[in-house]
């Protein structure tokens, strides 16, 4: 065994003051790291606390017119002769919108214009012998009429010439009365008498040729009185007759225009748009021409919502549009209400229900209340029009995040609960 100059212990403790003691160091970004987890843990469950999250639910559509839109169509086959209306133009109701025609083409010319230009000959004619048949019988009246005045200014004379002629029998019969008081006095023979009785004999006489002049002259003022009268029964019966003639042509011609020429009136007060024709061009029976909206009529969105999200859509919900024609990053989002959603889905054959035929998931229609009917861009107010695609998000369930985090949690607690 061998002895050692030195302990175990003194060589023990000589090594270790020599190493010296072990001391554990923690690095400083460990503490950061912490730190910064920790305030990040508590932010993130302050967020989640605090914040809330609006489910949405994204559907497309279009706007259409509250009071729907007036469809103006071709009453027959025929050809556009004017459109005095252009797209955005206010009509009212009954005014012309389109004048079409179905004139029939034949040898010589379409047979349409061949009636009317037959038929206004006729007029023309009618009207040139009305016009001749006047004149002569206002002619005939105007010689009644003189013969009525040199009648009557005969019969003044004649009554002037009774008046004189009756004073000079009374004179006479004096004469003769004085001269047979002398005849019965025997100063005057009888053959001195015989002159004024021969005188007086004459003014009877005169008297009576006058009389039966007058007789006449009278029967002549009351004939010409009755043929007067004719005349102005036959001017009224000629015109009678004519305007008859003239109705029965113009009636003819207005059933051959209304064969030939037919105008398409608008069928109600508003705005005309959708203008499909031009002048010269065929349109067909029951064709689409124009379309009216009405004028007491505003815009309203209809959207097309996918079964799936049907479920909480509801009357009240907000919706946020953004029209195509205006881009929402420039002119912003146009807010809405729903004010409707239909229980039923919409048929393929709607004009809506087309848009979704590709696609085997029933739609429903939403109509949702615009709260402005324009946008203001570069300077002015842009009105919406009818027909215009949009895209909108329908604000539904609002609820704080941890309520939406948790809420899958508490759904399959109360499950196994249950």
């Amino acid at each position: 065994m061998s002895t050692l100059l030195f302990r175990h212990e003194a060589l023990d403790a000589r090594s270790t003051h020599w190493a010296g003691t072990i001391i554990l160091l923690r690095p400083v970004s460990m503490r950061l790291a912490a730190a910064f987890a920790a305030v990040v843990t508590v932010m993130l469950l302050g967020y989640l606390t605090v914040g809330e999250y609006t489910r949405k639910v994204r559907v497309s559509g279009q706007l259409v017119p509250t009071a729907g839109v007036i469809k103006a169509v071709a009453p027959q086959f025929g050809r556009v002769l004017n459109r005095p209306v252009h797209d955005g133009d206010t009509v009212k109701a009954g005014q012309v919108i389109y004048e079409l025609s179905s004139e029939r083409d034949a040898q010589g010319g379409g047979i349409d214009t061949r009636i009317d230009v037959s038929l206004a000959a006729r007029r023309d004619l009618l009207n040139q012998e009305r016009i001749l048949q006047t004149q002569q019988l206002q002619q005939h009246k105007h010689a009644l009429r003189a013969k009525r005045l040199l009648i009557q200014e005969e019969l003044t004379r004649l009554d002037q010439e009774l008046r004189l002629q009756q004073d000079r029998i009374a004179t006479a019969e004096k004469t003769l009365d004085r001269y047979r008081l002398l005849r019965s006095q025997g100063f005057v023979s009888e053959f001195q008498l015989t002159p004024y009785e021969n005188d007086r004999t004459d003014q009877l006489a005169r008297k009576q040729t006058l009389e039966r002049t007058k007789l006449v002259a009278t029967g002549e003022l009351m004939q010409a009185q009755e043929d007067a009268s004719q005349v102005a029964g036959q001017i009224r019966l000629n015109a009678g007759q004519t305007e008859r003639t003239l109705a029965s042509l113009d009636q003819e011609s207005a059933e051959h225009q209304g064969h030939s020429r037919v105008q398409v009136l608008s069928p109600a007060d508003g705005v005309i748009t959708a203008l499909t024709a031009e002048a010269g061009q065929t349109v067909n029976l029951a064709a689409s021409l124009a379309s009216v909206i009405p004028a007491s009529s505003t815009l309203e969105a209809h959207l097309l919502a996918p079964s799936h999200a049907i479920g909480f859509l509801e009357q009240g919900q907000t919706v946020l549009l953004r029209l195509a024609a205006f881009p929402y990053q420039k002119f912003g989002q146009v807010e809405g209400t729903v004010i409707r959603v239909e229980q039923s889905p919409i048929a393929e054959g709607t004009g809506m229900g087309a848009a979704a035929a590709a696609d085997a998931e029933p739609v429903y229609r939403i109509v949702v209340k615009l709260d402005r009917q324009s946008v203001w861009a570069y300077n002015k107010q842009q009105l919406f029009r009818a027909g215009m695609t949009l895209d909108a998000d329908i604000r539904q369930d609002r609820r704080r995040l941890i309520d939406w985090v948790m809420d899958p949690l508490i759904s399959v607690a109360k499950g196994r609960a249950g």
